[in-house]
């Protein structure tokens, strides 16, 4: 039944279905966002080990996405 409100109705789909919530840009973490999401910077830091990064300068952005996961799209070398 969700489903089928949230692809039939666009105004229902825009209320109960959120947007990604940008959590870094250019390697710097978005403290405002973090809080929105309601993401400690330790349970950030084990997505970012997690992904292969230890390094947050390497990250270009990262966001928590509406399934619930963090994604990581890395900063690409010259």
């Amino acid at each position: 039944m969700y489903d089928y409100l949230t692809t039939r109705y666009r105004k229902f789909s825009k209320m109960i279905v959120a947007n990604p919530i940008m959590l870094v840009k250019d390697g710097k973490i978005l403290d405002e966002a973090m809080l929105k999401a309601r993401i400690s910077r330790e349970e950030f830091e084990s997505y970012l080990r997690l992904s292969g990064t230890d390094d947050i300068s390497d990250i270009k952005s990262s966001y928590l996405e509406i399934n619930g996961q963090v994604s990581f799209i890395k900063k690409t070398k010259d």
